[in-house]
């Protein structure tokens, strides 16, 4: 993972992580020098960013409600921007609705 950015929002009921997240993917080695197309490049991108989201998303909703946890700690984001009402809260177990928008973009590289 290149970077990420989370933004928090908070209406009294429900919690919505925005997250802008950047992966670096690298092919480094294949059995013969091949030449891919642009366009075949970003079709590949774009289905390698479909399955991460997928994959990123089904593991976090998997954490929330089988095991009631929150390994990614998305807790210290919300209670950095609202310490307060973090405070008043039985942890993010008080919440009614928790929701996650994902945005991925992929920056893809052939070394060779």
């Amino acid at each position: 993972m290149e970077s990420r950015k989370i933004q928090v929002n908070y209406d009294k009921e429900d919690i919505t992580f925005d997250m802008n997240i950047l992966l670096k993917c690298e092919i480094l080695s294949t059995s013969k020098i091949i030449k891919i197309p642009k366009e075949k490049m970003k079709e590949l991108e774009k289905k390698i960013s479909e399955r991460v989201k997928n994959d990123i998303s089904q593991a976090i909703e998997t954490s929330q409600k089988e095991y009631g946890c929150d390994y990614l700690y998305f807790y210290k984001y919300f209670r950095a921007k609202y310490n307060s009402d973090f405070k008043k809260m039985n942890g993010m177990k008080s919440i009614k609705r928790l929701e996650l928008i994902f945005r991925l973009r992929l920056k893809f590289q052939l070394e060779i």
